[in-house]
């Protein structure tokens, strides 16, 4: 059985929740009701298209989209990206990141052998291990603000930890992608923004250095997914899955 698929009137995101039968080209404007191509009627309550009894047929071969007010037009998977599943991608992305680490190591003992930073201590290693850690889940509490911001109320968000990884997922919550772009590179952009400010506020950019480049070699899943997301043509919106994304157009 597909999903369901529930649009917040006024916003773009779309996201899948329950299942239904009948292949749906669904439309509405004002009034807020819709057409199942079947015979079926799909009104729309607090933005919600929810099936009426009467509409039965074939299962639809793919998933459906668009702007309110406008026809919705049937979405097809382009991509599905598996980031807990590829275990030849889970390699190439640890090696990234292992080489992100790396090289932000590189740089900040370069820095601090030229004299442009703090001198390494006890306190600043544990109050680095400590940062690194805190700034797993604070990740993905940053993920979920932005799914909730860009998808709305109805996207419901859920934590978890997998393959040796922190995880947010949306319930199968589907964006624009540009929105779903937004979502992958909020953490990056926030924890880096937030790092900076640190050290320049204690006057330790070793410190805020050594954290950043951490933080950002755990980054490199999101960035694969965003630079996937941004350099597929076609792709128009995407889903959230429960081992990664799927690129919709």
């Amino acid at each position: 059985m597909p999903p369901v698929m529930t649009a917040r009137l006024g916003k773009v995101g779309l996201s899948a929740e329950e299942t239904f039968e009948g292949m749906c080209v669904l439309s509405f404007g004002a009034a807020g009701s819709g057409k199942c191509s079947n015979g079926g009627d799909y009104p729309t309550t607090r933005g919600s298209l929810r099936p009426r009894a009467g509409g039965g047929g074939r299962r639809p071969d793919s998933l459906t989209g668009g702007k309110c007010g406008g026809s919705m037009a049937a979405m097809r998977v382009i991509r599905d990206i598996d980031i807990m599943g590829d275990l030849l991608l889970q390699r190439l992305l640890s090696w990234l990141g292992l080489g992100i680490l790396a090289g932000g190591f590189a740089v900040g003992l370069i820095a601090w052998g030229a004299g442009a930073t703090e001198a390494p201590s006890l306190a600043g290693i544990v109050a680095y291990l400590a940062l690194s850690v805190v700034a797993l889940p604070v990740h993905e509490l940053v993920h979920a603000g932005a799914f909730r911001l860009l998808g709305g109320r109805d996207v419901r968000i859920r934590f978890g930890y997998r393959e040796g990884m922190l995880y947010t997922g949306a319930g199968g919550a589907v964006l624009p992608r540009g929105w779903f772009t937004c979502v992958l590179l909020a953490p990056t952009v926030v924890l880096t923004c937030g790092f900076v400010a640190l050290g320049a506020t204690l006057g330790l950019p070793l410190l805020a250095w050594t954290c950043l480049s951490t933080h950002l070699a755990g980054c490199v899943g999101d960035l694969a997914m965003a630079w996937e997301v941004v350099r597929t043509r076609g792709c128009t919106h995407v889903r959230d899955t429960s081992s990664g994304i799927q690129l919709l157009g």
